[in-house]
Parts: structure tokens; C-alpha cells; sequence
């Protein structure tokens, strides 16, 4: 290494009179080699859902020195694999497999059970790494703004309700109700409510053997919901179903799909010149399943179109409980400007009796507290990192056109994107960042080093800060130990896995 350093001096003290541009030359090839042949290229990728780990993959693949530190709030990988994939997904759920043989490289360190932000701070990370990849995904849910809706019983959040059956320890004291109604309604056209739905309505027997949880299965065989509404406020062309999805609740013959006057609704969405394929696809599936008299001992589900919540109304009895929704319809209107088509309310309202009402309207990305401290912007409104490629912008402005890179900071899937799409989605957008730092690696940019030379240590530099501070953080080995007993226990129980859904329970079999 000290061989080009020792060279661009001598150079340049003999040379006196060659131009500072050709110099300036010289300097990059001299630090372009030291960094791309002799030391290590230290990235910290903070996430260890899908984002982070298809990034990993490629970064480990295409940059020979590089070492990966990963950095995950809970004592377990993996993200919304673990707790955003529906238990009877077991295909989309194997993809664990894929991640753990990119764990078991040398070169890689799993890091859990550290809050950034919380823990540790990015400004305490940042001297330590030569790269940093935010990849924490979109950990909030987007609300309706109706008065009410965090406080009446009977309200849920797709991710909550999703978290408490797949066993996030944040939502398992939910108990959400499902004996005292018969009709559950969700708000929201996306597949995470197809999921729900399905969930809702299977027979229980058919999940006993997945990974869900016992407390949710206690609830589900009790569970005296007998159809699911799902509700959008536009019509089917903004449906963002994926055929495959739905597919999945066509499988069940207890399970009956029924929508009068759909035929109405997608006959004219049809006639769109705007229809792609996919979209025709999907939509010849609702019609062919879609049955006007269903078997009464079935269990039902159905699409309503253009209505928005309005207001919920509570028992006079129980003015803590939902009794029903009050819906408005709306009508679509074009937005010159952003050549979309809005819901645009109408006045007329329509109640709907039911003690359950699901949003499932999409998540939404938060900052990391003080992430301003070392210059990543935040939009509020989108829930995202602002970046070009994944290439974090510094100074964002939204109101202005004019960008420029924020200098060896990076951001991967739902907090780059905004929660759109599956998990392929997300692996080309991994793809397409970490493509982004290979460039700026080869071409011999310093990131976050400003000699080019200098040595990161990475998370070994912090091993006292957090012995100082007495916190437990949780590496591979640690969670292979927890995984092995999960599956070990649900062996036993004729399950895929049992999971432990308590943190401190959870940091006890690990110590």
C-alpha cells in the first residue's frame, strides 16, 4: 500500500511544474489501486430483510475485499420474510434458505438486536465504514385519519394483525376480536389484503402446520367470521392484486367469491386502452370465479369499489367497540396535471355493519433518528430516502429539480422505493443499488473515506462502545442457535417451526 502513497510523492516533488489537473490523475489511480487490491471495503448495510440481503449478495460477488457488517434491530434476520409473508407461503418463505448461505460467507457479519438511532448512532457508525446501505425497509403503517381509528376496539392495521399471526413480539397482546361479528371488512386493494382474507376465511386445520402462531390459531378456531369485504376507494383498474395472489383464494372449495354487478365494473374497466395484460389476466380470473349463488355453508369474500371510510360509529352500550362504517361513495375524475384518476367523494353515504375493520392501505418508511446529523434527507410524504438509483441526494429539496450524491451513503428497497411490490421487486431494486456502488468502486470514488487509504475497521472498533453499555447484540451463530431449537420444537409439534414471539425470552435461550 505505502508503494503508491511513497510513489504520488516522489512524483510530485520532481515534477513541480506538471499541472495540478494531471496530478490530480495521478492521486486517483494511486488511490483507485490501494483501495481496489490491498485493503478491505468495509460496507454497514443497516436492515437484514430481503433489501439488505440481496445487496449483500451482489456487493460480496462483484468487489473482491469487500466485508459486509449487517445491523438489525431485533435478535433475528430476515424482516418481513419472518413476519410479512403469509404461513401458508412456504415457497416465498424458503428464500431464507438463499440468505442464510449469504450469512455463512467469512466476509459477512450479522449484527442483531442493535437499534441504529437508539443503540448506536449513524454519526458513531459512519468513521467506521467506507460505505453505509439504508435498507430498513417501511416499518409504520399509513393511517385513514378518521377520528377514532387508534382507539375503538374493532380497528386494526394490516401490519399489525399481519404481525400478530406470523409472531412479532410488538403486536402479540393484540387479541383482535373476531367472535362478536360475522362480517369483517378491509380497506384497501393490495395483496396484503388478499392475505388477510385468506387467513381469515381458511379452514383453521389447514394452518395448524405452518408457522403461525398458537395464539393466533386459538383465535382463528374460535373466529365466527363468515365473510370478508375487501374495499377500495377506486374501481378494479387501480386494483394492485397480483393475479398469483388470488389465485391462491380461488384454491379453497369452502371458500366462495361472490360480487354482484362485478361484471359491470370490470366490463367497462375493459375497454381501457391503458389495460395490460397482466391486468386482463386478473380480471378474467374475477369473473370466472366469481359465483352470484354460493354454497350457503361456505364462507364468502367480495370486492366493493369506490367507497372511502367516512366514520366509524360505536355501541351507545360500548362506546369503546365498533359497531359499523360509515362509507362515502366516490366517483373518478382525472387530474390534468398528474394524469391519474383521483376518488372524488359524492356526499352520498352508506353503513356497513361490522365489529371489524382491517386498513390495509400500504406501510410507510420513518428516518432514523438523527439521520440529519450526518446528512440524509428524509420526505416525509413519500416515507423514503430521496436518492437517484440508490445513490442518496444530499441537500433534497422537494420543490426543486437540483440534486447532488450524498458522498458513500446508499439506500435499498421499501425506504428507496416506498412499500411497492413483492419480494423480486425488491431484489432488482437491490440489484440496481448495489450495481450503483460497484461503479462508484471501480471507478475509484472515496465514499465515506477521505484519503482513500485509510483502513476501516468496522463493527470490531465498537465492541467496547457496547460492552460500555452493557448491550446484548446478537450474532449469526446466536441466531442459528435460536433458529435450530425453533425448528427442533415445531418438529416435535408436527409444525414447520415454532416461533418464540417474547425478545427477553428469546435473549435467554441465546445466552
Amino acid at each position: 500500500m505505502t508503494i503508491f502513497v511513497s510513489f504520488f510523492h516522489i512524483f510530485q516533488s520532481l515534477h513541480r511544474n506538471i499541472s495540478l489537473d494531471f496530478l490530480g490523475k495521478i492521486r486517483k489511480i494511486c488511490q483507485s489501486a490501494v483501495q481496489n487490491d490491498f485493503r478491505a471495503f468495509r460496507v454497514c448495510i443497516i436492515g437484514s430483510g430481503p433489501a439488505g440481503f440481496y445487496t449483500a449478495d451482489r456487493l460480496l460477488k462483484s468487489i473482491p475485499k469487500c466485508e459486509i457488517d449487517m445491523y438489525e434491530a431485533l435478535p433475528m434476520p430476515f424482516g418481513l420474510v419472518r413476519f410479512g409473508v403469509a404461513p401458508d407461503h412456504y415457497e416465498i418463505k424458503n428464500v431464507q434458505n438463499q440468505f442464510s448461505k449469504i450469512a455463512e460467507s467469512k466476509k459477512f457479519h450479522f449484527i442483531g438486536n442493535i437499534r441504529i438511532g437508539r443503540d448506536i448512532s449513524l454519526q458513531q457508525l459512519k468513521p467506521h465504514y467506507d460505505c453505509m446501505v439504508m435498507a430498513y425497509g417501511a416499518s409504520k403503517d399509513r393511517e385513514l385519519g378518521l377520528p377514532g381509528e387508534g382507539s375503538i376496539r374493532g380497528i386494526y392495521s394490516a401490519r399489525s394483525f399481519v404481525g400478530w399471526y406470523n409472531g412479532h413480539y410488538e403486536f402479540q397482546e393484540l387479541n383482535p376480536d373476531l367472535e362478536s361479528t360475522d362480517l369483517a371488512v378491509i380497506v384497501g386493494h393490495g395483496n396484503v389484503a388478499l392475505d388477510i382474507a385468506r387467513i381469515l376465511l381458511v379452514d383453521p386445520s389447514i394452518l395448524e402446520k405452518t408457522d403461525i402462531t398458537e395464539k393466533a390459531m386459538e383465535s382463528l378456531r374460535k373466529s365466527k367470521i363468515k365473510h370478508v369485504k375487501i374495499i377500495g376507494r377506486r374501481g378494479p383498474m387501480q386494483m394492485s392484486f397480483s393475479t398469483k395472489e388470488l389465485r391462491k383464494l380461488t384454491e379453497f372449495s369452502t371458500i366462495s367469491f361472490c360480487t354482484p354487478n362485478l361484471d359491470l365494473y370490470i366490463n367497462q374497466s375493459l375497454l381501457s386502452s391503458d389495460l395490460v395484460r397482466s391486468k386482463k389476466r386478473l380480471f378474467d380470473l374475477l369473473l370466472k370465479e366469481n359465483v352470484l349463488n354460493p354454497n350457503t355453508n361456505n364462507k364468502l369474500w367480495s370486492l366493493e369499489f369506490l367507497l372511502s371510510p367516512h366514520q366509524f360509529v360505536k355501541y351507545e352500550s360500548k362506546p369503546d367497540t365498533l359497531l359499523s362504517v360509515l362509507f362515502e361513495k366516490n366517483i373518478l375524475r382525472k387530474c390534468p396535471d398528474e394524469n391519474i384518476l383521483k376518488a372524488v367523494g359524492t356526499g352520498e353515504i352508506i353503513n356497513i355493519n361490522t365489529g371489524c375493520l382491517i386498513r390495509s392501505i400500504g406501510y410507510k418508511g420513518v428516518a432514523i433518528e438523527n439521520s440529519e446529523d450526518i446528512g440524509i434527507p428524509f420526505d416525509t410524504n413519500k416515507g423514503i430516502i430521496p436518492n437517484v438509483s440508490g445513490r442518496v441526494i444530499s441537500g433534497y429539496n422537494a420543490n426543486t429539480s437540483e440534486t447532488s450524491e450524498l458522498p458513500g451513503i446508499y439506500t435499498s428497497g421499501w425506504i428507496k422505493t416506498g412499500p411497492i411490490g413483492v419480494i423480486a421487486n425488491t431484489m432488482y431494486d437491490a440489484y440496481e443499488t448495489s450495481d450503483c456502488i460497484i461503479e462508484d468502486w471501480k471507478n475509484g470514488k472515496l465514499f465515506l473515506n477521505p484519503t482513500g487509504i485509510e483502513l476501516k475497521p468496522g463493527f470490531n472498533a465498537l465492541l467496547s462502545y457496547f460492552k460500555s453499555k452493557n448491550i446484548q447484540y446478537i450474532q449469526w451463530k446466536d441466531w442459528q442457535k435460536l433458529n435450530d431449537l425453533e425448528n427442533k420444537i415445531g418438529k416435535e409439534l408436527g409444525k414447520v417451526r415454532k416461533k418464540f414471539t417474547s425478545i427477553k425470552e428469546i435473549l435467554e435461550i441465546i445466552k
